[in-house]
């Protein structure tokens, strides 16, 4: 007997259907629960493969639309719970024995702003494509897909809450396809991103497809190498592998990787899912004839470091040195362009100064910040006195919200409690607590006349 309300997900049969974390978000709201007491209480209770203790919650969501046997016991719960059935067509288990996709998901959250805006009237759902981190663009409306939150400045709007929802902004909860977020038209630059986003639609097509059930790990480098390549040199050429990398494939001890899969689709110009279904049924696919051929975009080469400069260097190290605030080695040699390795090997005595002279500057604004603190303490310990009122840690805290949070103006907050005498004083009577707190009165007025005799302790 199912022990939560049914919900149908979205799209289950197209490219576009719905991710099984979105799932689980909406089945929540469904059930008018926030997601992080949906997974603790219901699913987690239920599932005798999985507690709380094992897992952090933001965690196991990353591990939920991969594949393997930790995403077949979260399908299988909710299909139980749910009474839903083919809910592992939410997660990439239909590809998981041909298709090694571990790598290939993105860590954080990103949407398409105007699939967000169409779904608004019905549903609103995130796609399991969305998930891909090569899926840069969006292949139905050729925008770029969003990664950040123009609202809170956040660069994680897939960050894992206890209340969670769709579309929304998972560190400020921003609705992702408000006013405040435009969509950037991908431009001719990003004619390859948009072709490979075109390959992953084809590739979730191709995981709806019952025919690739057949399919092996190895097959697919077996059948492009047959048809499409020339030699098995070639083929190593265009996935830039090495042979013993190919042959480890081809045996069928480990599985291609989706980048592999894009750079296979672009080296025979063959579209992602017929490539996918011609290996799984040994059909040779026809191959399409763009007008530009499709180019792989150079990577960019490292850039080296200019010339070492002896003396201009060690010039601007010893203006380093008179600063008022010196900088440590590191900083220096991040100004200067250079290795900081290379920098103490050149010039170790300036280096050696330099440090002493960085710890020695750290060291001095730490003890100004304490005394500055301590001040205040003294302030707020004064001003609770002169109201007659119990200098308690909490009241402290009222009037200087944050001071005692430090472990220093801890200990002094107890030094100075029981040089004026009301440490351990909390709980006298009223009239005994009255006295105390008029001789503290007298104590604390003469320590903030002179008061670099209590802060010097």
């Amino acid at each position: 007997m199912p022990k939560l309300w049914s919900l149908d997900p979205g799209n289950q049969t197209t490219w576009e259907r719905e991710s099984l974390w979105s799932y689980i978000c909406r089945l929540a709201e469904w059930n008018h629960m926030v997601v992080g007491d949906l997974i603790r209480r219901v699913i987690w209770t239920d599932a005798s493969w999985r507690g709380p203790e094992n897992h952090s919650m933001s965690s196991a969501v990353k591990l939920i639309n991969l594949g393997g046997m930790y995403t077949r016991f979260w399908v299988d719960t909710l299909e139980a719970l749910t009474g839903q059935e083919n809910l592992s067509r939410l997660t990439f288990l239909p590809g998981m024995h041909a298709i090694r996709f571990e790598g290939s998901l993105l860590q954080i959250g990103s949407v398409c702003v105007e699939c967000l805006r169409e779904m608004r009237p019905s549903a609103v759902y995130q796609p399991l494509c969305w998930s891909l981190r090569d899926y840069t663009i969006c292949a139905k409306h050729h925008v770029c897909m969003t990664r950040h939150c123009s609202v809170c400045g956040g660069s994680n709007i897939g960050r894992t809450r206890t209340n969670k929802r769709v579309g929304c902004c998972g560190n400020c909860g921003a609705w992702l396809g408000g006013p405040s977020f435009q969509s950037v038209v991908s431009e001719s630059a990003n004619r390859y991103e948009l072709a490979v986003s075109e390959m992953l639609k084809g590739l979730m097509d191709a995981l709806n497809d019952t025919r690739i059930a057949s399919l092996g790990s190895g097959t697919i480098l077996k059948f492009a190498a047959e048809h499409y390549f020339e030699s098995q040199a070639e083929l190593c050429r265009a996935l830039n592998v090495g042979k013993s990398t190919v042959s480890t494939l081809m045996s069928e001890k480990t599985r291609p990787t989706v980048e592999m899969l894009i750079a296979l689709s672009v080296a025979s110009d063959v579209p992602m899912r017929q490539l996918l279904i011609g290996a799984a049924l040994n059909r040779r696919a026809r191959r399409r004839h763009p007008d530009i051929p499709l180019v792989v975009p150079a990577k960019v080469q490292f850039q080296r470091r200019p010339a070492f400069d002896v003396a201009k260097i060690g010039k601007r190290l010893k203006s380093f040195l008179v600063r008022k605030h010196p900088p440590s080695v590191r900083q220096a040699a991040d100004m200067l362009n250079v290795h900081e390795r290379g920098l103490r090997a050149k010039f170790p005595d300036d280096c050696a100064k330099l440090s002493a002279r960085h710890s020695e500057w750290v060291r001095s604004r730490a003890k100004q910040k304490e005394q500055e603190l301590k001040k205040r303490l003294l302030v707020a310990v004064t001003t609770c006195v002169l109201f007659r009122e119990f200098p308690t840690s909490r009241k402290v805290q009222s009037v200087a919200p944050g001071l005692l949070a430090h472990r220093s103006v801890q200990r002094f907050y107890a030094f100075l409690m029981e040089s004026i005498g009301l440490r351990g004083c909390g709980r006298l009577p009223p009239v005994l607590r009255a006295k105390r707190l008029k001789v503290a009165r007298e104590t604390l007025l003469g320590l903030v006349k002179n008061p670099s005799q209590i802060l010097a302790a």
